[in-house]
């Protein structure tokens, strides 16, 4: 009897030890990305008369520039940590979490968007596609690509431009056999399995900003 007893506690032990292995060595699921939401303390109610528009575009060039010059900084200092790879690595856990720190010390809410996407957080909605259908047609015809100012559901002002390539986006966004490195391409389909986000030229179009401000109510 005292046998048995012993048995069953080493029995015991032994599948208390297997299942915590287990959960040692499974990975980690990547937590699903929640939007970012700001509820500014005070809504200022405004009209959107021209010299309204004009510092609602002013300011949305200024955060766009912002974001921008912040997210080059961190990837120059990834590439610079650990060559093209480790930067598609931290691009891909840090990215959104870029976007969300400069938009909450901004109190606005900041998005880059395209139709080849690389991270589904980034995709277009229908009425989003008919803005950039906009600009991509001023940039075929060779017309300047006005950014603009749209007054969404919730009556706040959402500023929009368009995001064009630079030389640095061919490392992974370029030609998979001309400009990604073989093993950047296999990371990236291996992080992002439904990238569309390829095959661009240092001239394309890439996407456009998004820019939403709680802070504003647009009377209308």
């Amino acid at each position: 009897m005292k046998i048995n007893y012993i048995l069953l506690i080493a029995f015991s032990v032994l599948l208390f030890s297997c299942d915590q292995q287990a959960k040692e060595t499974k990975p980690q699921q990547k937590e699903e990305y929640k939007p970012i939401e700001i509820t500014p303390e005070q809504v200022i109610n405004i009209s959107l008369d021209d010299s309204t528009k004009k510092a609602l575009l002013q300011q949305g060039k200024t955060m766009a520039a912002e974001m921008q010059n912040t997210f080059q900084v961190k990837m120059r200092k990834a590439i610079k940590e650990g060559g093209m790879l480790h930067a598609i690595e931290y691009c891909n856990e840090s990215a959104m979490q870029i976007s969300d720190s400069v938009s909450y010390a901004k109190q606005a809410i900041i998005k880059r968007l395209a139709t080849k996407n690389r991270n589904p957080n980034n995709r277009m909605n229908d009425q989003e596609k008919r803005i950039y259908k906009d600009f991509v047609l001023a940039w075929i015809s060779n017309t300047p690509m006005r950014p603009r100012i749209q007054i969404n559901a919730q009556h706040k002002p959402v500023y929009y431009a368009p995001i064009t390539m630079r030389p640095i986006c061919l490392n992974c966004h370029g030609n998979v056999e001309k400009d990604i490195n073989p093993d950047v391409a296999s990371k990236i389909k291996e992080l992002y399995p439904n990238d569309k986000a390829i095959d661009f030229k240092a001239v394309d179009m890439r996407g456009m900003w998004k820019i939403t401000f709680p802070g504003y109510y647009i009377n209308q």
